[in-house]
């Protein structure tokens, strides 16, 4: 439930939630995966709820590898405009119609992914993403064409330290 998230705001570098994901999801997939990753500034430091963070980052991660052939392209990037943080995180993956996209936020909406057996799951990591983001000030926008890939643009409006 949206309302139940209570965030708890620390002083965190960027770089330290996304670089240890893309090492673990590297070395747990069971396909290859290669991450191109890029922050500008080189230290992105805000106010965020690692936790809630960085589990919303590892849903993104997890479902481009889900949601993918036999090989994972995942290139992320992370802007720091004034107080605003940007993560960008695009795939190479099947993508999703524009039916799909308009209820993907919405608890228990998996869209297509219900006929492919190697992703499973129950339809609550997106709205999970969308709830962490809300919780700290910001918003999520997905841009997905089928067979082109998915791109999950995470915006915080976060007072950086």
């Amino acid at each position: 439930d949206k309302s139940a998230l209570e965030v708890n705001l620390s002083s965190v570098n960027l770089g330290d939630i996304i670089l240890p994901l893309t090492e673990k999801f590297k070395v747990q997939a069971k396909k290859p995966v290669e991450f191109k990753v890029a922050f500008s500034p080189e230290h992105i430091n805000l106010q965020a709820d690692v936790t809630m963070l960085t589990n919303a980052v590892s849903n993104l991660i997890d479902n481009a590898v889900k949601y993918s052939g036999n090989s994972v392209n995942i290139n992320i990037r992370c802007e720091q405009k004034d107080k605003d943080v940007y993560i960008y995180i695009k795939d190479n993956g099947y993508g999703m119609s524009e039916k799909d996209q308009a209820k993907v936020f919405t608890m228990f909406e998996r869209g297509k992914a219900v006929t492919r057996k190697e992703a499973k799951g129950f339809g609550l990591g997106l709205s999970y993403v969308n709830s962490v983001v809300e919780a700290h000030g910001g918003t999520v926008n997905l841009f997905s064409k089928e067979g082109e890939g998915s791109e999950f643009v995470l915006y915080l409006n976060a007072i950086t330290s």
